[in-house]
């Protein structure tokens, strides 16, 4: 009985699509499939990137940041359909006050070439 309701809670809280992960996701447009995203994150100046945020962020290079676009393909069990997302992970000492602030900067940039005429 308590496996029975294991893994009927497992499925409810499944389908229920509630994310307890606090990095930035971007939800991409529907017409975006695995290789249009692959096109989106080919277009992006990574060492231009790297200096806009050197620029802004000054304390970024003694605190030895890193930063990620991941790709995600999300498949939804509730049956509402697949999604292209990109997660955004920054990766830095321990305490780094600038983290969210870094996150939040590149969710932005994504957001501005997702929806910009140069895509």
């Amino acid at each position: 009985m308590k496996k029975i309701l294991a893994v009927f809670l497992t499925v409810l809280l499944s389908s229920c699509e509630v994310s307890v992960d606090s990095r930035p996701t971007v939800t991409l447009p529907p017409e975006y499939g695995q290789e249009e995203t692959q096109k989106l994150l080919s277009s992006f100046d990574f060492g231009k990137l790297k200096k806009d945020i050197a620029s802004k962020f000054p304390s970024a290079i003694n605190n030895q940041v890193s930063f990620y676009y991941r790709p995600v393909f999300y498949q939804s069990i509730a049956g509402k359909g697949n999604k292209m997302m990109i997660k955004i992970d920054v990766i830095s000492n321990d305490g780094w006050k600038e983290k969210k602030s870094l996150e939040k900067y590149l969710e932005i940039i994504l957001l501005a070439k997702i929806e910009g005429p140069n895509k």
